[in-house]
């Protein structure tokens, strides 16, 4: 189960904001928006890129793209609505 923030950023990466200075008018707090990212990943719902051991941009997968989908999060799609 996701929390609101994380389906948050999922969702507005699979949007095509896939790096953190596009993300940062999504979330301004800049370690917390890292440590969803890592998040994210280790749960196997994005990939992230490392350039120079830097978040360099990231994408979700299709697993990621499946959670979003997810019937249990429609409130939340819905409010972001597209």
């Amino acid at each position: 189960m996701l929390k609101k923030e994380e389906y948050t950023v999922l969702y507005s990466i699979t949007r095509g904001k896939t790096d953190l200075e596009k993300l940062k008018n999504v979330f301004n707090d800049d370690q917390k928006l890292r440590k969803i990212i890592i998040e994210l990943e280790n749960k196997k719902l994005i990939s992230i890129e490392l350039r120079d051991g830097e978040i360099y941009g990231f994408i979700e997968t299709e697993k990621g793209e499946t959670e979003l989908n997810n019937k249990k999060y429609i409130e939340w799609f819905n409010e972001l609505g597209d």
